[in-house]
C-alpha cells in the first residue's frame, strides 16, 4: 500500500509557535531586499510558494534551485530567513535563523526527512507582491542543434528534461519548450514542452551546469515545422 506524502498530514501549524510580522510587515522587507536575493535564494522561494500547501524539504529547495545538496539549500535559505529578521527586526525564532520564513515539520514513519511549512503570513505576502504566479508561468526556449548534438527522436521520449548552463529564479514551474534547428538552409521544428519540476547539478565533464526535467508535458509527433510560421522570422531575430 502507498504511504501518504508528508505534506497529506499537515492540518495547521502548532499553536505553541511564536508570532510572525503581519503580511504587511512582510512584504515592506521582502521589496527591500529584492534586490540582494541571488537567482537561486528566489527559486527556492518560488519552488516552496507554488509547492503543494508549500511544503519542501531541504533536498526539494536543494532541487528547485540547482544546488549540490540539501546542506547548501539549508545554507541559502538561512542567509534569506537572516535578511528578512534584519529587516523585520524579528528574532523571536528560538535561534532558528528560518523560522521567520517557514515552522518545522519534525520526520516520521510516514516522511524521513525535515519539512519545510511556509507561514501562511509570508505565502499571503508573496501572493499579494504577484512575484510567483501560477496563472502566467514563464516559457523558455531551448534550442537543440541536431547536426552537432544528434537528431532527437521523439519516439524515444519517456521522460522530459535538458540540459543548459542558464540559471533563472522563476525556472521551476515554467514551461520549456525544445526546438530543434538542422541542415541548409536551417530548418526549425517544436518536439515536445515541459512544466519544469527539478534542477540538478550536473558534473563539469558533462559541459553543462544544470540538468532540468519534469513529469508533465506534452511530445509533439511528428514535431511540427515551425521555420515557415507568420511570426517566426521576428521571433528568431528577437
Amino acid at each position: 500500500m502507498r504511504k501518504k506524502s508528508s505534506i497529506n498530514r499537515i492540518n495547521s501549524a502548532p499553536n505553541n509557535l511564536p508570532a510572525v510580522p503581519s503580511i504587511a510587515e512582510y512584504k515592506t522587507v521582502f521589496l527591500q531586499i529584492q534586490e540582494k536575493l541571488t537567482a537561486g535564494q528566489k527559486a527556492m522561494l518560488r519552488a516552496q510558494f507554488l509547492a503543494p500547501k508549500h511544503t519542501l524539504t531541504a533536498r526539494q529547495l536543494a532541487n528547485s534551485a540547482g544546488y549540490k545538496n540539501f546542506n547548501a539549500a539549508n545554507l541559502q535559505y538561512g542567509k534569506i530567513g537572516n535578511l528578512l529578521r534584519k529587516g523585520l527586526n524579528y528574532w523571536d525564532d528560538s535561534g532558528q535563523i528560518s523560522y521567520v520564513l517557514s515552522w518545522f515539520l519534525r520526520p516520521d514513519d510516514v516522511a524521513n526527512e525535515w519539512s519545510m511549512v511556509m507561514h501562511k503570513e509570508v505565502t499571503q505576502a508573496l501572493q499579494e507582491l504577484r512575484w510567483f504566479s501560477i496563472q502566467q508561468p514563464a516559457h523558455y526556449i531551448q534550442y537543440h542543434n541536431s547536426q552537432i548534438m544528434g537528431e532527437i527522436q521523439d519516439r524515444d521520449i519517456d521522460s522530459f528534461g535538458i540540459s543548459t548552463s542558464k540559471s533563472f529564479a522563476d525556472l521551476i514551474g515554467s514551461h520549456i519548450w525544445l526546438v530543434s534547428g538542422m541542415g541548409k538552409p536551417r530548418k526549425y521544428f517544436l518536439h515536445y514542452y515541459f512544466v519544469a519540476d527539478r534542477i540538478r547539478r550536473l558534473p563539469k565533464s558533462s559541459g553543462f551546469k544544470f540538468s532540468v526535467s519534469g513529469d508533465i508535458g506534452r511530445i509533439f509527433e511528428p514535431a511540427i515545422s515551425i521555420s515557415n510560421l507568420p511570426w517566426f522570422k521576428a521571433f528568431l531575430k528577437s
